[in-house]
């Protein structure tokens, strides 16, 4: 696994969360090439040779892209509309032009992208209201978001990426609960695995948004 990031799935987890899927995926024989960065493909007679930053290659029998959703903006940037992560609306799902609206996968909410179930319905919800002339407005409530690791499951929800959280962690053989508060020791994010993942619906009701 190349990531040119520290650790595993950061774009979701702080790295004390992550540090247990990193070693039970080394447990596991994954060779995990961190703060890599890919720079070309090319096939051999062994296979495809993968050419990283620092000069450094490796041959593989296969290359699978699990990049993630990047929002495509050009359309949106030569529009003239404002565009950051992805096309910036308010809590009415409007651009900085107010004829024009934009949910799902492209939105950028709150200066978030949420490319998941439950805020695109509910973004679709709230945008059926305006289009209708009823001032519907997006309230997103705490949302579960699951990753299906198939040997180790997790559960998270909040602003896990906060860069102001204490997180206090748990591990035991049964799974990790980890807690991130704030200043004012308030919940504000958390991460549970494998049997732990039973407490998470307790601990969204927890979570101050």
């Amino acid at each position: 696994v190349v990531d040119n990031s520290a650790s595993v799935l950061s774009a979701l987890m702080p790295p004390e969360a992550s540090s247990r899927l990193q070693h039970r995926l080394t447990d596991m024989g994954v060779h995990l090439m961190l703060k890599s960065r890919l720079e070309s493909l090319a096939q051999s007679a062994d296979g495809i040779r993968v050419t990283l930053d620092r000069q450094r290659t490796v041959t593989v029998d296969a290359v699978v892209a699990a990049a993630g959703l990047r929002p495509e903006t050009a359309l949106a940037r030569h529009a003239g509309l404002q565009t950051h992560r992805g096309v910036v609306v308010n809590s009415q799902l409007q651009t900085s032009h107010p004829a024009i609206y934009a949910l799902g996968d492209c939105a950028e909410i709150n200066g978030m992208v949420l490319p998941f179930l439950q805020p695109i319905l509910l973004s679709a919800m709230c945008l059926s209201k305006n289009l209708l002339a009823q001032q519907g407005e997006l309230k997103l409530p705490p949302m579960l978001v699951k990753v299906k690791t198939p040997d180790l499951p997790l559960h998270l929800a909040g602003d896990t990426r906060r860069e102001d959280l204490t997180w206090n962690i748990v591990a035991a053989k049964d799974g990790l609960v980890a807690k991130g508060v704030d200043a004012e020791n308030q919940l504000r994010a958390f991460v549970v695995s494998e049997d732990r993942m039973k407490d998470a619906f307790a601990l969204l009701k927890q979570l101050v948004s």
